[in-house]
């Protein structure tokens, strides 16, 4: 996949929204774990504001944190989200305890699935000896959630914001991964749904880039673009 046609070492992917989906939508999961049953209209107006509520944050990032410190910040920055989520849906603030069944649930395996393919790729990569990595905008659940989910066995490195006090599209944090797996930056190549984050992201920091685009509506950036996982496959011959 380079100029001089040699594939990569390493393979990096993004968690969510790559490797990783929710098994329903984040309101529908939201109102269920804030009161008994889920309405479907409450639900629907939760998932209009959520993801315009995320984007206005800043990523998932305590440079200043000690490693005690990191998770009571991270609780705070999702209960902002939560909070505000549910205020512009016009259902005001969750109570605590509806704060902690929302965050617990997103913890664990029961809210998330593989995206289709996932696992398949994942065995296909290693049989070929690519050195395999997570590097994602997400929080230190993480590592426990891909364990769950039963890929943590696939991966040399999982990187992540919170932990390594880097954020998508710093080249830092694409630093940290690469040093992990031990490869040069030009030697990896990472694929995400993120134009910004995970194409710009990664080619800044001099790895080459996949946009995974199922929907097929998203900018390619002058970048390979795949629609399933099992596409990235066959690029990399």
């Amino acid at each position: 996949m380079t100029a001089a046609g040699e594939p990569p070492e390493a393979v990096f992917f993004d968690a969510a929204g790559t490797l990783l989906q929710v098994r329903e939508t984040v309101g529908t999961i939201y109102r269920k774990q804030a009161a008994d049953g889920a309405e479907a209209g409450a639900a629907q107006a939760l998932d209009a504001v959520f993801s315009g509520v995320f984007e206005e944050r800043q990523p998932l990032l305590f440079p200043e944190a000690s490693d005690a410190e990191l998770p009571g910040l991270e609780q705070r920055w999702w209960r902002e989200v939560v909070d505000e989520t549910f205020r512009r849906a016009g259902m005001g603030e969750v109570d605590g305890a509806a704060f902690s069944r929302i965050y617990s649930y997103f913890a664990g395996a029961a809210a998330w699935r593989l995206e289709p393919g996932a696992r398949r790729v994942l065995d296909e990569l290693r049989a070929r000896g690519y050195r395999l990595a997570v590097v994602s905008n997400f929080d230190s659940r993480l590592p426990r959630l891909l364990e769950e989910l039963g890929v943590a066995r696939y991966f040399h490195e999982v990187t992540v914001s919170s932990l390594v006090r880097a954020a998508k599209p710093d080249p830092a944090i694409f630093a940290h991964a690469l040093q992990r797996v031990g490869v040069e930056a030009g030697g990896a190549l990472h694929v995400g749904d993120n134009p910004a984050e995970d194409v710009a992201g990664a080619l800044a920091a001099g790895l080459r880039a996949v946009l995974y685009d199922p929907a097929g509506a998203k900018p390619a950036q002058g970048v390979q673009k795949i629609r399933t996982l099992p596409e990235l496959l066959t690029l990399l011959v």
